[in-house]
């Protein structure tokens, strides 16, 4: 049986909610830049359907209008972003995972862990789930948010315990 301080408690309590809390700021401004980002897609795609129905414009040069180097310019920049999102989901959920597991964990429970709750869908990356995971973990690791506890292709991590002030 573990005994717990009450200060301890507390302590571990109110860091977990400026833990959160700070995750949901940074859900916050990620649903504003998306909203953002989606509002000058339709506004771009509202022109190109515009400069489509000019009928100066047609056949391969409409093609090669200034409104569909736009269009696939910007549908470039969106997948790019999606896949960026995509990750920095992964780690929230790969961070969320190491605190249910105690904070020491290897990719494949991290990644059972991550299913069990559903909370990363890993069919929107282009590789791996675990080598994904092992991927975040690192950067994590290089970010000082985790350290990584041994050298094996699949290593153990440690979430690193964040001292906030306030």
């Amino acid at each position: 049986m573990i005994d717990f301080v009450p200060g301890q408690l507390n302590s571990s309590v109110r860091g977990i909610i400026e833990l959160m809390q700070g995750e949901l700021d940074e859900l916050v401004q990620q649903k504003a830049a998306l909203a953002r980002r989606a509002r000058n897609l339709r506004r771009l795609l509202y022109t190109i359907s515009t400069e489509g129905r000019d009928p100066a414009v047609s056949g391969a040069s409409a093609l090669k209008s200034r409104g569909y180097r736009r269009y696939r310019h910007a549908l470039k920049s969106a997948t790019s972003r999606t896949v960026q999102c995509s990750y920095h989901e992964l780690r929230r959920a790969c961070r969320i995972a190491l605190m249910e597991a105690g904070g020491t964990a290897a990719p494949d429970q991290i990644h059972s862990l991550v299913v069990r709750r559903d909370s990363f869908l890993f069919a929107a990356l282009n590789e791996e789930p675990v080598d994904a995971i092992v991927r975040v973990l690192n950067i994590m690791a290089e970010a000082g948010e985790a350290s990584r506890l041994t050298k094996d292709h699949y290593p153990l991590f440690r979430l690193t315990p964040q001292v906030h002030s306030g």
